[in-house]
């Protein structure tokens, strides 16, 4: 039997039963790290892209998926199965199959502080900062550090922004 999960999504009693499990040796507990920017690359050749075409692809795509692997690969098949890897990655892309529910079951999960700053996140993009983020909140840059704790813990933020003021 394979079980996957992220362990955000655990409660603490699943958590201890699959430590049990582990701790007996009837399960084998395998955590997988965020690709680098080569193990993208290789992946999207491992799919058939030519080797320029996946090193030019691979930087912006591991910016879209912060590397997470299941989300690189469906994120990848699904531009593949639509023919849209040719012209290079869309400006926006829906969230793919197994992508999306994964990203809803987080996003559900979050408190309300840290759904807000996810939510002015993602509409200011590149532009995004915690004084940006501070400003529309109606807050202090530095009350957010907490919501954006979080959204690191849960594996909807990556990077270190912290408030120049």
């Amino acid at each position: 039997m394979l079980a996957t999960f992220e362990r955000g999504e655990l409660s603490s009693a699943a958590w201890q039963a699959v430590q049990m499990q582990v701790d007996r040796r009837a399960a084998v507990l395998i955590e997988v790290q965020p690709l680098s920017r080569a193990a993208l690359a290789a992946l999207l050749q491992g799919l058939g892209l030519p080797a320029a075409q996946a090193a030019e692809l691979c930087a912006p795509l591991h910016r879209y998926t912060g590397g997470n692997p299941l989300f690189a690969l469906e994120t990848a098949r699904h531009l593949l199965d639509q023919g849209q890897l040719i012209q290079g990655l869309p400006a926006q892309l829906p969230p793919p199959g197994k992508t999306g529910a994964i990203l809803q079951r987080r996003l559900d999960n979050l408190p309300a502080g840290a759904l807000r700053l996810a939510q002015v996140a993602a509409v200011a993009g590149s532009a995004f900062s915690l004084e940006l983020a501070a400003q529309v909140l109606n807050t202090d840059a530095l009350a957010l550090t907490p919501d954006l704790q979080t959204l690191s813990q849960v594996g909807l933020w990556q990077g270190n922004i912290l408030p120049t003021t």
